[in-house]
């Protein structure tokens, strides 16, 4: 993946002309690109860098699952990544959510429905809050990219409530906005009194709730210059057998036409 010099600071239409290549990065960015949004390009790269790491470290070579909930997803662009990193299957399907859908969301759909035409049937636009997401039902991951403060422990408890698997990358940590039990937020400032950084006090008890709660916890890091947030908990429920390919029941038949349907407390738009 390589950002070309000349792109702008928020991404134009014209931007396009710069991802030449064939490689799916270049495809997905002239998609962004294409969408017209003035996208800052360090969300292209942030975005893309999240998503190959969830392909390459948990989904290559095994099946995706069947449902991705990203939460707090904004323009929805982490979602389409996704589902074009896994093209050639029919897995997974994807509900961005969030409180509201930006004019962004809809370009970006019509911008990779063009590209990829057989995407938009996986992708569904919900409105609804955090605290709404109902993960139930199996073979779910519940995602966020940068969940600022508390926001980032009702994604947590979405996916330790659904018994789902987690990817967060949380953001604004702090001990006032976060919502975590009291015990677990005065262990956390106790270790910042001892001298550890905020933002490792807090996702150290982020850590400790999932493992109590019997999730298998994978912490690693994004690259320093793509954000400095840069922490990703990724936690599956206990040890199970991974997905195999030949044993996997997808979701769609050989032509998706339609989403699982949402649950009933949220408002699907797109």
């Amino acid at each position: 993946m390589r950002m070309p010099r000349l792109v702008s600071k928020k991404l134009q239409a014209s931007d396009a002309r710069h991802f030449v290549g064939n490689t799916m990065f270049d495809r997905c960015a002239r998609a962004t690109c294409a969408a017209g949004v003035n996208m800052p390009k360090k969300e292209l790269l942030e975005n893309w860098t999240l998503a190959s790491m969830i392909h390459d470290r948990h989904w290559r070579g095994t099946a995706p699952p069947a449902r991705v909930v990203d939460v707090a997803s904004g323009h929805g662009l982490l979602g389409w990544f996704l589902l074009a990193l896994c093209s050639a299957s029919q897995r997974p399907a994807v509900f961005a959510v969030d409180r509201r859908m930006p004019d962004s969301a809809a370009a970006l759909r019509d911008s990779f429905g063009e590209a990829f035409p057989a995407l938009p049937a996986r992708h569904r636009y919900v409105v609804a809050d955090a605290a709404d997401v109902d993960a139930r039902g199996g073979d779910t991951l519940v995602l966020a990219l940068h969940a600022c403060g508390g926001l980032s422990d009702l994604v947590i408890d979405a996916a330790v409530g659904g018994g789902a698997s987690l990817c967060l990358v949380p953001c604004c940590h702090s001990l006032k906005t976060a919502k975590m039990a009291p015990e677990r937020l005065a262990a956390a400032r106790r270790a910042v009194d001892g001298g550890a950084g905020l933002d490792d006090a807090l996702d150290g008890q982020r850590v400790a709730y999932l493992e109590e709660r019997g999730m298998v916890v994978d912490a690693t890091k994004l690259p320093e210059d793509i954000t400095p947030k840069n922490t990703v908990l990724f936690a599956a429920p206990g040890v199970a057998a991974p997905r195999s390919r030949t044993t996997a029941v997808p979701i769609f038949g050989a032509a998706p036409r339609a989403l699982p349907r949402p649950p009933s407390a949220w408002r699907s738009l797109t």
